[in-house]
């Protein structure tokens, strides 16, 4: 479970998991204070490194000897590009199925889908 809280300080919230907690703000052409992430940003960084961390577990299964794996994902209105730049000396059979194990991740798949998403809204006072 992820919780979110904002108080008064513009748009700077605190996200925290059961073990971590970041700040993510708005920048600030946004009105934010830029003291963190955006949203977009965390999107962005959660595609990135669930392919980053896909294809090198598939590559460390499989025995293949690759440097570095980078992703860069640009959210571009409704569109997501993502570029994988590899540093190794696998042969194009290799960077093909790599690139198809990268659409396995799952925040790939669940991005790719329609989502229903369900709220719930409690008000405490």
């Amino acid at each position: 479970m992820i919780s979110a809280s904002i108080k008064n300080e513009y748009y700077q919230t605190v996200v925290r998991s059961i073990d971590h907690a970041m700040t993510v703000d708005e920048p600030l052409s946004l009105g934010g204070k830029n003291t963190g992430f955006s949203p977009l940003d965390l999107l962005a960084a959660s595609l990135a490194s669930c392919v980053a961390i896909t294809l090198k577990m598939y590559a460390e299964r499989k025995q293949w000897q690759i440097d570095e794996i980078r992703v860069e994902v640009d959210l571009v209105e409704l569109a997501i590009k993502k570029t994988i730049y590899i540093l190794s000396n696998l042969d194009e059979g290799q960077l093909q199925r790599l690139s198809a194990i990268s659409e396995s991740c799952p925040i790939s798949k669940m991005l790719s889908q329609t989502n229903r998403i369900e709220t719930l809204i409690v008000n405490r006072k």
